[in-house]
């Protein structure tokens, strides 16, 4: 790879952040989250990532050691369904204890926010007790430092 300039390296990330992410590269910054600001999954970040190892040549080897800590299993794991489960059950419950009483819409409301507020203290509880994992984000800068770097740092220990 020839010598390139760190404003001409950051344009080119930025380039292929944004094309993953089907934005313009205007919209995109450094602090941007791959996955929770652009949408970039884990089969979006693969395709990210391979190309940029093939523009730059960037060595992602640590990165592929810890991709569960930054992209979660692929598929909808157990949790979930033991998070939309109850969240549905709940909003149904709610829903016709109330639509005799107050009519359609609101019921509809009452059960929506039920569910909702089950989904939230479901996640939040399981987060707390270690059921559900939260992913380490990756930014575009941290992206764009590999780069620099010419491989992704190895995770501190």
């Amino acid at each position: 790879m020839a010598t390139m300039s760190a404003e001409s390296i950051e344009a080119q990330v930025i380039e292929l952040v944004a094309h993953m992410a089907e934005v313009t590269p205007e919209r995109v910054t450094l602090t941007m989250r791959l996955l929770d600001d652009l949408g970039i999954d884990a089969d979006g970040a693969v395709e990210l990532f391979e190309g940029l190892h093939e523009r730059f040549g960037t060595d992602l080897t640590h990165l592929y050691e810890d991709w569960s800590h930054h992209f979660g299993s692929e598929g909808m794991p157990l949790s979930a369904g033991l998070i939309i489960i109850p969240a549905g059950v709940a909003g149904g419950f709610v829903f016709s204890l109330l639509n005799a009483v107050v009519g359609d819409v609101i019921a509809v409301v009452a059960g929506v926010v039920a569910a909702a507020a089950v989904v939230v203290a479901s996640i939040w509880i399981g987060r707390k007790v270690g059921f559900i994992d939260d992913v380490t984000p990756i930014t575009v800068g941290e992206v764009v430092q590999a780069v620099h770097l010419g491989a992704w740092p190895r995770t501190k220990q």
